[in-house]
């Protein structure tokens, strides 16, 4: 899981349950429920209850980002190319190289 999916996660339950990004807590996996995020109380205290919906909640959220799949266009080739149709063809690649990167740092599938 990449921190960009941990960070849109935070920002997205945060919002939703009307809860301080400051409250979610990442942590290993919790030996009770096996749910890495645990929401705790100003005194850093935690409920079952709520770290249960939670956990759920965050299943629910990678299970969504595995549905997703992004297909990029193919990388153009070049060989045999003149220097400025292989320059092109060469930033073309590397935007969609770029492409790559950011879909996947947001934990989606790229195809």
């Amino acid at each position: 899981m990449s921190d960009l999916m941990r960070e849109e996660f935070t920002k997205w339950a945060a919002g939703k349950f009307e809860i301080p990004e400051s409250l979610i807590v990442w942590t290993e996996e919790h030996p009770d429920d096996g749910f890495p995020v645990r929401v705790v109380n100003e005194q850093g205290e935690d409920s079952d209850e709520v770290n249960s919906l939670f956990g759920i909640a965050w299943l629910a959220f990678q299970a969504s980002r595995a549905a997703l799949v992004v297909e990029l266009p193919e990388e153009r080739s070049t060989v045999g190319k003149h220097f400025e149709a292989w320059s092109y063809a060469q930033d073309y690649n590397d935007g969609i190289e770029a492409c790559r990167e950011a879909i996947t740092a947001a934990g989606v599938t790229v195809k």
